[in-house]
C-alpha cells in the first residue's frame, strides 16, 4: 500500500478561510521522506518522523492575489535550546525560523516569519526541517503540528 501511496501521491488543493488565510494541516500535506508520517501528539493531529534533512513536505494552495503573508508554525519539540530551523518556501521564496523547545511548558509553540507570494493562482510550499544538531532524532522529536499563512494585507483591494 505504501508503494501505491508513493506512485500517487494526493494532491489536495488548500483553499483559504473568509480571512483568506491558509490552514496547512497533516490532513492535506504531502510527505516527501521514508520516515515521516502523520501522528498524534498531545491530543494534535502532527507531521512527524523527521530523520533527514532530504525530507520536506508539502502542500498545494489556492492563492487569489500575491501578497505578504506572516507564517505561523505551530510545532512541539523535545530536546534543549533551538532544536532545528524550519526552511518554508514558495516559488523562488524561503524563509527560516528556528524552532526552539517546547520541553518546559509541553505545550505547543508557535513561531513567526514572513514570505510574500508574488504570483496567484497554484502554489506549492515546501517545507523541511534542518536539525542543529545531529542528536535530533526519535528521542527528541519535532512535532509539526500546522502551519498558517495570514495575508499581511499588502495585496488587498481599495474598496
Amino acid at each position: 500500500e505504501q508503494e501505491k501511496a508513493a506512485e500517487k501521491p494526493r494532491t489536495l488543493l488548500v483553499q483559504p478561510d473568509l480571512n483568506g488565510e491558509f490552514h496547512l494541516l497533516p490532513e492535506t500535506v504531502q510527505l516527501h521522506g521514508e520516515s515521516l508520517k502523520i501522528g498524534v501528539e498531545k491530543g494534535e493531529r502532527v507531521i512527524s518522523g523527521w530523520a533527514s534533512p532530504d525530507d520536506w513536505v508539502s502542500w498545494e494552495l489556492q492563492v487569489a492575489h500575491a501578497d505578504l503573508f506572516q507564517i505561523q508554525v505551530s510545532y512541539l519539540a523535545a530536546g534543549e535550546g533551538i532544536r532545528a530551523r524550519v526552511f518554508i518556501q514558495v516559488g523562488e521564496e524561503e524563509k527560516s525560523v528556528d524552532l526552539l523547545s517546547t520541553d518546559r511548558d509541553g505545550k505547543i509553540r508557535t513561531d513567526r516569519l514572513f514570505l510574500a507570494i508574488k504570483k496567484r493562482g497554484k502554489r506549492t510550499v515546501r517545507l523541511r526541517l534542518e536539525p542543529t544538531d545531529r542528536t535530533q532524532s526519535a528521542e527528541n522529536p519535532i512535532h509539526i503540528q500546522q502551519v498558517r499563512f495570514v495575508p499581511y494585507g499588502l495585496g488587498n483591494k481599495k474598496q
